[in-house]
């Protein structure tokens, strides 16, 4: 026979059942935990990707604006080409 009691062996079946419980909750939290990582990691990927295209886009209207000689330049022109300096380097744009 069992030294244990009733009450003994009520009080281990709830723990248990809690304890399962609390893995079963543990479980959905690591999923969500991952489902938010990988949409993370998607964002953070598509807008470097986005970033690099921007980047290369701006080069390319930097060489299309920029005149072979300084005499040729507007001032709308000088102000896009400063623009575009500024912002490779993380300048805030100027109004």
């Amino acid at each position: 026979m069992s030294d244990e009691t009733p009450s003994q062996v009520d009080l281990v079946g709830q723990l248990y059942d809690e304890n399962q419980k609390l893995n079963e909750y543990v479980a959905q939290l690591e999923k969500r935990l991952k489902a938010l990582w990988d949409k993370y990691y998607s964002d953070a990927n598509y807008y470097e990707k986005r970033m690099c295209a921007l980047i290369e886009a701006g080069n390319s209207m930097y060489e299309f604006i920029n005149p072979p000689t300084p005499c040729m330049r507007t001032t709308r022109m000088d102000n896009l080409l400063q623009g575009w300096d500024d912002a490779k380097i993380g300048k805030e744009a100027k109004p």
